[in-house]
């Protein structure tokens, strides 16, 4: 939780430095269009890199993420 608090207030802070210069730069249309890019980025990532968990114990979860580290660590290691 403390990551995506950080993260959140981290993003507020470059937003309130950069908006009016970007408003300046890119006006309305083009500031608009640039947050919305990055929110279908954002969108793109978590749908693409982090697995639906409605619904799993908090067991089946971590069985889940130790099973994907194995795999990977196999791969990596070629075993």
């Amino acid at each position: 939780m403390a990551i995506a608090s950080a993260t959140h207030w981290g993003t507020e802070y470059l937003i309130t430095q950069f908006f009016l210069s970007l408003l300046d730069a890119l006006g309305r249309s083009g500031v608009f269009a640039l947050f919305a890019g990055l929110c279908v980025l954002g969108f793109l990532f978590v749908r693409r890199y982090l697995p639906e968990t409605k619904g799993r114990t908090l067991e089946q979860i971590q069985q889940m993420w130790v099973a994907d580290y194995h795999r990977r660590e196999r791969a990596h290691t070629g075993s």
